[in-house]
């Protein structure tokens, strides 16, 4: 192969490819036509939205030129469309929040039935902890949070007295559950709540407590547990000032540890063992 020919491959082949390579680049990027308020116009692909939503970093198609832009001065058609690019590239969140959980009794009911049962209701509230390791200010969070509790009892009025009558909701037969596996769940209760919080300096640290929430427990004479209803776990969501996502916690039940924020809170609230009537058999 003749030398000035070499010569020109290592010369020109590299700037060659590499003109490909940043022509195939731009064509994977979104480009958008920002305008501003003054009716300016630039071709640009959105690289970043900063931290707090005020500005945005585009790189401009012309000549790959980064520079930030506050998003007020875009057009409404411009904020919509930042909107819309941030449900799929969310902010992370620059805050390190440690959590802690913790339960206190509030009080205990013990109630001593015909035969010598005894009915138990133990009342409680958690208390979460919010713990601000990163050295910014966390201004304007808002905490909110869902308690899941499974249900093994039943409580109705008696249809001649008005007392309530505790029923414990005995899972039947496993062949009984194969054959009808929805009619055989366990009623489940679901609290919810949501708390604004005051402006957590670094190393402060924010206590919120759940709403009231109860347990009750159905012993036999000898001391065996005939049924009781069981606590599923919590799940807590934290959101800065702009409703950015900080961070999502879990109480370490099981039922909890896989189970995505959205799927807990489309779960209906409100407590289904509390019937007026008496369960069908």
């Amino acid at each position: 192969m003749p030398r000035p020919f070499i010569l020109f491959l290592l010369l020109f082949l590299p700037t060659l490819f590499g003109s490909a390579l940043d022509s195939l680049y731009a064509q994977d990027k979104d480009y958008h036509s920002f305008t501003d308020k003054k009716s300016q116009t630039i071709e640009a692909a959105l690289v970043a939205v900063s931290m707090d939503k005020s500005k945005v970093t585009i790189e401009r198609k012309k000549d790959g030129g980064k520079f930030d832009i506050p998003i007020l001065t875009l057009s409404l058609n411009d904020q919509q469309y930042i909107k819309n690019w941030l449900i799929t590239h969310p902010v992370e969140s620059a805050y390190n929040i440690e959590f802690s959980l913790s339960k206190h009794n509030t009080s205990s009911e013990r109630i001593k039935r015909l035969r010598g049962e005894r009915a138990i209701t133990q009342k409680f509230v958690y208390e979460m902890e919010f713990k601000n390791l990163s050295r910014e200010i966390l201004k304007g969070a808002t905490l909110e949070y869902y308690v899941i509790t499974v249900h093994g009892i039943y409580v109705y009025p008696d249809s001649e007295t008005g007392e309530p009558i505790w029923m414990g909701n005995v899972p039947p037969p496993k062949r009984e559950r194969k054959k009808n596996p929805t009619k055989f769940k366990q009623p489940i209760s679901v609290k919810h709540g949501k708390h604004k919080l005051d402006d957590l300096a670094f190393n402060f640290t924010a206590s919120i407590e759940s709403e009231e929430l109860q347990l009750r427990e159905l012993i036999l004479d000898g001391g065996d547990v005939f049924a009781a209803d069981k606590i599923g776990g919590l799940i807590a969501r934290l959101t800065d000032a702009s409703g950015q996502e900080i961070g999502i916690f879990r109480s370490p039940d099981i039922a909890v540890q896989n189970m995505p924020w959205l799927r807990i809170s489309q779960l209906p609230p409100g407590d289904p063992t509390g019937v007026a009537s008496a369960p069908e058999p």
